[in-house]
């Protein structure tokens, strides 16, 4: 099962699954930015991922903070920019996955 198909089951209600895709992408991008890493390989990590998409749809998609969708190469705008706060819901599972960066 893919990321975007655990995160619908997370979700639990019909979804556009194009806006879900987008917040799967977004969670993959947010993941690999805190833990330092290229790409998501872990089973754990992509279940984390999954939950964090759902969350993102929940709150970004489906709520009142998405401001405009564009149809072409789809583009999200967001009354406000929530990005890394994510990371605070889930730091503790995380943490197990971040690697250092060196410089």
């Amino acid at each position: 099962m893919n990321t975007l198909e655990k995160a619908n089951l997370i979700y639990g209600k019909s979804t556009d699954n194009e806006r879900l895709d987008f917040a799967v992408k977004r969670a993959n991008e947010i993941i690999c930015g805190y833990c330092n890493i290229n790409e998501i390989t872990d089973d754990s990590l992509d279940d984390i991922c999954a939950e964090i998409a759902a969350d993102i749809y929940s709150r970004e998609c489906d709520g009142e903070k998405l401001k405009s969708i564009s149809e072409g190469d789809v583009s999200m705008t967001f009354l406000e920019d929530v990005g890394y706060s994510y990371i605070n819901n889930y730091k503790a599972k995380l943490e197990k996955f971040r690697r250092l960066k060196w410089n």
